[in-house]
């Protein structure tokens, strides 16, 4: 959860975003920080409609949509060089944070777009992600700022269409009434199949997150598998002019995954 102290002020439209985007007040670079960021070309994603151009070798794909400091996204990198990671987020400070880890960990498999994330998902090749994070996204805690959460219904369909079936999306909020909202999205959508899960094994954990432990909120994880079901859908939707699939059956329906043997 962001704090007081970091809430994002509304920024004017940006033509390079396809929707408005806020960005936290401390958003300037320290002298540290910005030699670092320097190096983004470096590590930018250069072939969206292509992920695999973009990396060394066709790997499977990860993608974190707000990875904060990136300390989880470079501790997974290190752990599995066997996969490519994404990294989406607009916070130049956090960028700056995950190249400095990437090149102290000489890490070969990262790569990193500022952006905004729904706009990121809408210009990538239906089926080309093989797993998803979304960690502690942004609450949004006053009502009259709920339209900003980034996981709504839209965002779910959106997925749904980018994520490879028998594929996972992993969540995290500390926020109650958004953990409502995500699990009532993902289950009325009807092609995901999962629900409420423990916490990753393995991974750090991130200021937000300990945060919240601090503040002593519940915490609320959450694995969905994109069911392996063809649906049809033109490539890159226009906004507002996006085609909403229709449920191929109520996930409370479904039976469990086969334990594997």
């Amino acid at each position: 959860m962001v704090t007081k102290k970091e809430r994002t002020e509304k920024k004017p439209w940006d033509p390079q975003f396809k929707r408005r985007v806020y960005v936290r007040n401390r958003s300037s670079l320290s002298h540290v920080e910005k030699p670092y960021l320097d190096l983004l070309d470096h590590y930018k994603l250069k072939y969206l409609d292509e992920p695999d151009r973009s990396f060394l070798s066709p790997r499977p794909l990860l993608v974190e949509i707000g990875f904060g400091n990136g300390r989880i996204l470079s501790e997974f990198a290190r752990r599995y060089p066997d996969w490519n990671c994404l990294g989406v987020d607009v916070y130049k400070p956090g960028i700056a944070q995950l190249i400095k880890q990437c090149e102290q960990l000489k890490l070969k498999n990262v790569r990193i777009l500022m952006n905004e994330g729904h706009t990121v998902l809408e210009q990538m090749p239906n089926r080309s992600i093989d797993k998803l994070w979304v960690f502690f996204p942004d609450p949004w805690p006053k009502t009259k700022h709920h339209k900003r959460r980034l996981v709504t219904p839209e965002f779910v369909d959106l997925v749904s269409y980018k994520v490879r079936g028998n594929r996972y999306i992993n969540l995290a909020t500390d926020a109650d009434d958004y953990a409502l909202e995500i699990h009532r999205a993902f289950m009325d959508h009807g092609l995901f199949w999962g629900g409420k899960s423990r916490r990753l094994k393995g991974l750090p954990i991130s200021k937000y997150e300990r945060r919240g432990q601090r503040l002593k909120h519940n915490m609320h994880y959450f694995e969905f598998t994109r069911l392996d079901v063809e649906i049809a859908r033109p490539q890159n939707p226009s906004v507002g002019n996006q085609i909403q699939s229709e449920p191929i059956c109520p996930v409370a329906l479904l039976p469990p995954p086969p334990t594997p043997k």
